[in-house]
């Protein structure tokens, strides 16, 4: 395996533990008053989700036929990354903001208002997220389809989403742990696919 395929491994991971890439060699990477940040070692010690406590967007009844297609079984880890695609593609057909291929902005930002309308902090946030992902990301027609027919563009779209989500989380949804300090700093000094 090539090292840059093996970094793209690693992101894929991280990203697939965001919701659910291509760092250089291991160079370290040290901010003043932190510890070295090493982009060949993500820190795995703590899920995402254990750091910030944002609410889920989509009801746990619309993901459970997209749970049954695509995440019943343990998976190896090449088919992680396309079983991930699907079923992120899966979900977003589910609730109206991926049609024919393209993302529905204004679904989106629907049902983040309906979402997290008692948070405006946490609206603001995943608001920001979206309008900075559809810039980087791309509203649809971008994404590379796999032989079973699972584009790119959902998983994509949303693992950009949950990356700023997590590194812009408000301090009041945040678990100020050493271990979730560590993984904020690994994907902000580490590079990233977007």
């Amino acid at each position: 395996m090539v090292p840059h395929q093996r970094t793209d491994s690693r992101w894929r991971l991280i990203l697939l533990l965001l919701l659910s890439f291509n760092c250089c060699e291991a160079l370290p990477f040290q901010v003043e008053g932190q510890p070295v940040v090493h982009c060949n070692q993500p820190p795995l010690e703590v899920h995402p989700k254990d750091c910030c406590q944002l609410p889920s967007l989509i009801d746990e009844e619309l993901l459970r036929n997209c749970k049954t297609l695509y995440g019943g079984e343990p998976l190896q880890r090449k088919l992680i990354y396309e079983r991930g695609k699907c079923f992120v593609e899966c979900a977003l057909n589910a609730t109206g903001t991926l049609v024919g291929g393209v993302l529905d902005q204004a679904k989106i930002l629907h049902v983040i208002v309906t979402a997290t309308q008692n948070d405006p902090a946490v609206m603001q946030l995943f608001q920001s997220s979206t309008l900075q992902c559809f810039q980087t990301v791309g509203a649809g027609g971008g994404g590379a389809s796999s032989p079973a027919g699972c584009s790119s563009l959902g998983v994509d779209f949303v693992g950009c989403v949950n990356i700023k989500n997590f590194v812009n989380c408000p301090p009041h949804i945040w678990s100020n742990s050493a271990q979730c300090n560590a993984l904020r700093q690994y994907i902000l000094e580490c590079p990233q696919p977007f």
